[in-house]
């Protein structure tokens, strides 16, 4: 994101990149439409690294390095019921809590 370096001022940049980190952590709505659409549960899981790189990238992806160790904490299926927007919006706050918690307990795991 070199292009938002250079057009928005300093105190501005930290609050757009913070809230890109939050967009990139939200579930997406297609993904719940698909999953009541088609009737199969959705896998939250979160992989934590002691060790990792940092992409320069949008989203600020982890990639572990070599011989580290990772936690993997795989959360309970979550079922979708149908594709109605109420159903989508109570399937998306279930899947953020049920995501936070994977990486609550992930980094509990490597402390």
């Amino acid at each position: 994101m070199r292009w938002l370096r250079l057009l928005v001022p300093r105190p501005w940049r930290d609050a757009v990149m913070r809230d890109l980190e939050e967009e990139a952590r939200a579930s997406g709505k297609g993904a719940l439409w698909l999953a009541g659409a088609t009737g199969s549960p959705i896998l939250p899981f979160h992989a934590e690294g002691v060790d990792y790189w940092n992409t320069r990238s949008w989203d600020n992806t982890q990639v572990p390095k070599p011989f580290t160790t990772v936690a993997l904490v795989i959360g309970e299926p979550l079922s979708v019921g149908d594709t109605t927007e109420k159903t989508i919006q109570t399937a998306t706050a279930s899947l953020k809590e049920r995501l936070d918690k994977s990486e609550a307990r992930a980094r509990q795991m490597l402390t």
